[in-house]
């Protein structure tokens, strides 16, 4: 076999590796979509202005709820001390965002994979969500009845009616709303 003809195969060989890396990404994206909330980033602009309009206590403890690549937790933690936990049904994401808090050298944040809706969550202080109604909609008896202790709702992107009467402040001058809600 000549160099060529190696360099041929090599490239085939990467070809298909590629291809099956973007089946499986795209698989996993599926699940996601169909689960209820597809993955979109939020863009640090918004989550700085996000920031810059809420107190988040040193301490609190924080689950992004479809957290995605942990682009939320990472900001908060990179300017206040919290304990995070980011929750999502892509391992691929999960992956990625354990990768991007490895390399940040940031502590105290975890990354887990699983259904947000069997998750237990009822020692937030703070839930940060983004995602679709529907998915928010399952979480209504988890929210309003399995908590430890007061809570902060931060969701970005629609407003939580069974909320309504908690509603604390919107956030604008993002490319997207966000709606926070505080729970006695």
């Amino acid at each position: 076999m000549t160099s060529i003809e190696m360099w041929y195969v090599l490239l085939i060989i990467a070809e298909f590796v590629v291809l099956i890396s973007a089946f499986i990404y795209a698989i996993f994206m599926l699940r996601s979509w169909l689960g209820g909330s597809p993955y979109v980033g939020t863009k640090k602009s918004n989550i700085d202005h996000i920031l810059e309009n809420i107190d988040i206590p040193s301490g609190s403890r924080i689950y992004d709820l479809g957290c995605g690549d942990g682009r939320f937790l990472r900001s908060v933690a990179n300017i206040q001390s919290i304990v995070g936990v980011g929750i999502d049904i892509n391992p691929i994401v999960i992956f990625i965002a354990r990768f991007l808090t490895r390399i940040s050298k940031l502590k105290n944040i975890t990354f887990i994979h699983g259904n947000i809706i069997s998750a237990d969550f009822s020692d937030a202080d703070i839930l940060y969500i983004y995602m679709f109604p529907a998915l928010i909609e399952k979480l209504e008896n988890k929210i309003l009845t399995n908590r430890l202790k007061p809570l902060m709702v931060i969701s970005h992107g629609f407003k939580i009616h069974y909320l309504n009467k908690y509603f604390k402040k919107e956030i604008d001058r993002v490319t997207i709303k966000t709606y926070v809600y505080y729970i006695n």
